[in-house]
């Protein structure tokens, strides 16, 4: 989930599909997990990648300006 949060994958079929050999489960299982995570967790999850981001164009744009 994190690789999709991250943007590095689109979907987590894609990010599924680009580890299929790490992961060593089904797609179906994949999901399955997801979906037992609570929604505050995911809401966490995105607040600190956006956080995080955030953070590095403050940084950027304040190295810019001075």
């Amino acid at each position: 989930m994190s690789l999709v949060v991250c943007g590095i994958h689109p979907s987590v079929h894609a990010a599924h599909q680009a580890s299929v050999e790490e992961i060593g489960v089904s797609v179906t299982s994949v999901y399955n997990k997801i979906n037992g995570i609570e929604p505050s967790t995911s809401g966490e999850l995105v607040r600190e990648v956006i956080e995080s981001r955030l953070l590095t164009v403050t940084r950027s744009l304040a190295a810019n300006i001075a």
